[in-house]
């Protein structure tokens, strides 16, 4: 019986954690989206303020897209061409 609930509650971590990544991933694909769409024609790059008023209407914290800006950056999605502003990769 032990090891049954040891089993299922490691069946429910996994499944857990799972999720959490599902959620992680939708959120970057969402955040890039909002780039994509903002990003000039000229020069293909958007202002973070826009970023964050288009997300805000779409049920973003500031927080949240400013750590998914800061995680596009890091996986290279995105680059920051000048303070403020960032672009598709």
């Amino acid at each position: 019986m032990v090891q049954r609930q040891e089993d299922l509650w490691r069946m429910q971590q996994r499944m857990a954690s799972r999720v959490m990544q599902e959620v992680d991933t939708d959120r970057k694909l969402k955040i890039m989206a909002i780039i994509i769409d903002l990003a000039t024609e000229r020069n293909h790059r958007v202002h973070v303020e826009k970023v964050l008023i288009v997300a805000a209407n779409e049920g973003f914290g500031d927080e949240d897209v400013l750590r998914t800006i800061d995680e596009l950056l890091d996986l290279g999605f995105i680059t920051q061409p000048e303070q403020g502003f960032v672009k598709r990769a």
